[in-house]
């Protein structure tokens, strides 16, 4: 199984990127971004490229697919990878 995440456009971040949709397979995901996608049009002061009241309407186009792409297959390897990003972001910071 596999995680599509994406920024929201309403974050003041682009690189928050925040989980939108799972699917079994890659390619499945990037139907979904190719399903949804259309000409770009300005709906009052957002620049949208989803279709409107579609699934990805609110999120930015992503850079790299492959980048927002989390493979949940198994589980021990997502509390590998949660573990690792505690001891990044959390221990990584010093001690008072």
């Amino acid at each position: 199984m596999f995680i599509l995440q994406l920024n929201d456009m309403r974050y003041s971040n682009v690189e928050i990127l925040i989980p939108v949709v799972r699917a079994e397979s890659k390619e499945d995901l990037s139907n979904l971004l190719t399903n949804e996608k259309t000409v770009c049009y300005k709906d009052n002061q957002w620049y949208k490229c989803f279709k409107k009241d579609g699934i990805l309407e609110w999120f930015n186009a992503p850079h790299d697919f492959d980048a927002c792409i989390i493979n949940v297959e198994i589980a021990d390897k997502w509390a590998e990878d949660a573990r690792e990003q505690y001891l990044q972001k959390v221990m990584s910071v010093p001690t008072l």
